[in-house]
């Protein structure tokens, strides 16, 4: 299985690597981006030979994609290239629910994984078992 995890902040990316890693262990294959940009640039030259199994992204990263943010750019641009996609929006945004419903994709609170890591691996476990 082949993971895409999106954000520009060193310590979540590491959460989720490690998140990623105790749930699925050594049959995971973890890819790191620290910007929309270079994860879509990720996906294109990766996703035709060795498709992601699953994208997890943040939604506030860089500011070059107004009026979107950064990670929904990235969720519109993923699944032009393959119209189901599964996808995890991790963030503190205040409408991540509403973006993660409009793109028909899953959604975890940032809030709600600091205050409860088993949530994360809740969700890890029963939504992206592959």
């Amino acid at each position: 299985m082949k993971i895409l995890a999106v954000d520009d902040s060193f310590d979540w990316l590491n959460a989720h690597s490690m998140a990623i890693s105790d749930v699925f262990g050594e049959d995971a294959e973890i890819v790191l981006a620290s910007s929309a940009f270079e994860a879509l640039n990720i996906y294109k030259s990766e996703y035709i030979e060795t498709p992601f199994n699953l994208v997890i992204t943040d939604l506030q990263m860089e500011t070059d994609y107004e009026p979107l943010t950064a990670g929904e750019w990235l969720i519109k641009e993923i699944l032009a290239l393959k119209e189901t996609q599964n996808i995890l929006i991790v963030s503190s945004s205040f409408n991540i629910e509403q973006i993660a419903d409009y793109y028909n994709v899953d959604c975890l609170s940032k809030r709600t994984i600091i205050s409860n890591i088993d949530s994360y691996y809740e969700k890890l476990n029963n939504i992206y078992v592959f």
